[in-house]
């Protein structure tokens, strides 16, 4: 005897028995059927960060793996605007973690994955959200001390030399007091403008703390800002970052810190032309030296 099961489903899998029986007497035997399948499609996966050329996307395994265990999986790109899938990797994948790579900046895209067992390679999991790679710009350049009081410090500087696709929105001024802990080396306390300008010189080892402070609420668009209310005679190390949609930029930090203290400068008296030689005048004529 026989028994078949035309077109075989998974719900069909389980313990099946066998009876036999006549005047003798009777028997029976016990068959496991397991009827196994591509696995479901995976979900939608989610890219979870974005850089210039490349994204990480993650995703789910699917809900059934086709009654034989999964191998990995395969990950497909294409432009939003495109109907063509491109694979992106030949050898299956056995993290659900992937990093697409070499994406053209500004350029929307979508991505899918598909599940692979002994049997074969599920359909395409539905597409990702649309997503656009983006980087953020260099950093801000030329950053100077402008002017100082007595509160106050004002600073200049210089837009990045590389913004990109994603432009750029404004600038973040960030500043903190000269500290004990810091991530970078000593330095020669010197407060002047690095293009010339101010000088206030001290030799003395000095670190920024680790406490950075944002100077200003809202982005400025602005390459000067005056970073206000600072006690006088503190010293200070301000940096600048860039914005765009990416995210902030690495900062451009000034390399030495600033006194917070009105710079005095000597008296110097600017004659004009005309008294710089011997000025004659008569007796009785008046004598003016404005």
């Amino acid at each position: 005897s026989c028994l078949v099961i035309d077109s075989a489903e998974k719900d069909d899998s389980g313990p099946y028995r066998i009876m036999l029986k006549n005047e003798a007497g009777e028997d029976s035997a016990h068959i496991n059927i397991k009827v196994v399948d591509i696995p479901d499609a995976p979900e939608a996966p989610n890219v979870i960060e974005i850089g210039e050329d490349w994204c990480i996307m993650t995703w789910e395994p699917p809900a059934y793996d086709g009654g034989s265990p999964l191998l990995g999986y395969y990950i497909e790109r294409k432009k939003k605007q495109s109907s063509r899938w491109m694979r992106l990797n030949f050898d299956l994948i056995k993290e659900t973690t992937f990093e697409p790579k070499k994406m053209i900046e500004g350029v929307a895209y979508e991505v899918r994955v598909f599940a692979v067992n002994a049997i074969g390679t599920s359909k395409p999991s539905m597409p990702s959200k649309p997503f656009v790679p983006l980087a953020v710009t260099s950093p801000p350049t030329c950053l100077a001390v402008d002017s100082v009081t007595d509160t106050t410090v004002t600073m200049k500087w210089r837009p990045p030399d590389q913004i990109g696709a994603a432009g750029l929105d404004g600038y973040v001024i960030e500043y903190c007091f000269e500290g004990s802990s810091s991530d970078s080396g000593s330095e020669q306390n010197i407060s002047e403008d690095t293009a010339g300008g101010l000088g206030q010189t001290e030799e003395k080892t000095s670190k920024p703390s680790e406490e950075w402070i944002v100077a200003n609420k809202d982005l400025t668009d602005k390459t000067k800002f005056t970073i206000t209310d600072l006690p006088t005679g503190s010293k200070i190390f301000v940096r600048v970052k860039a914005v765009n949609a990416a995210g902030p930029s690495d900062p451009r930090m000034h390399p030495q810190p600033i006194l917070v203290k009105e710079v005095i400068e000597p008296p110097k008296i600017r004659l004009p032309r005309h008294l710089k030689q011997t000025y004659i005048r008569r007796v009785g004529e008046a004598v003016n030296l404005v």
